[in-house]
């Protein structure tokens, strides 16, 4: 006769259900952010800090910041974490989208979208009249949007497009453009 590993049915229920319960929990995990790439972080706090000198026609009470596309949102994922810290002002909100529609431009104040993301020219200017767009090419710009940050050798490079921001209905502060590359 070959004796049971437990001696109580209660035990062979707990086990039976702490093995359910790693079924139903370890996708979850794998599922979870990994940690971010130093690039990562860079950029999700020149995202956050460029808005600091963004001149609005018309200041919005919450300033949204839309992260657009999947391979946008692990930088959205760096602000959401802060903001669910406390590290961010109350009236800032943060996310994630995966696509673009009307209401895009009217609930976003900041939108971040990577060149991987295809929007059409139209779309850009549209949404680049009341919202500071950003991507992380520099030659996209010439799409539409008004800024770009790219990594290069480990360092930053922020550029402003001078057409699509004159085109708009938001300014920058000289100070800041005295710091980026205008193009």
């Amino acid at each position: 006769m070959i004796k049971p590993f437990f001696k109580s049915r209660n035990s062979n229920l707990i086990i039976l259900l702490l093995l359910a319960a790693a079924v139903i929990f370890v996708p979850v995990f794998k599922l979870s952010a990994a940690t971010p790439t130093q690039e990562q972080v860079v950029k999700a706090a020149l995202i956050y800090k460029m808005a600091n000198y963004v001149i609005w026609k018309e200041k919005p009470q919450q300033l949204t910041y839309c992260f657009i596309g999947e391979s946008s949102h692990p930088i959205g994922d760096i602000l959401k974490k802060k903001q669910k810290l406390g590290k961010l002002p109350p009236n800032i909100d943060v996310v994630n989208k995966d696509s673009l529609n009307e209401d895009t431009g009217k609930n976003c104040s900041v939108i971040y979208i990577t060149n991987e993301f295809r929007v059409s020219s139209e779309t850009l200017d549209s949404m680049s009249k009341s919202v500071f767009t950003i991507t992380n090419s520099k030659a996209a710009l010439n799409k539409g949007f008004i800024a770009s940050i790219e990594i290069h050798k480990n360092k930053p490079l922020l550029s402003i497009s001078k057409k699509n921001l004159k085109r708009s209905d938001i300014s920058v502060n000289s100070r800041f453009l005295s710091w980026v590359k205008l193009h």
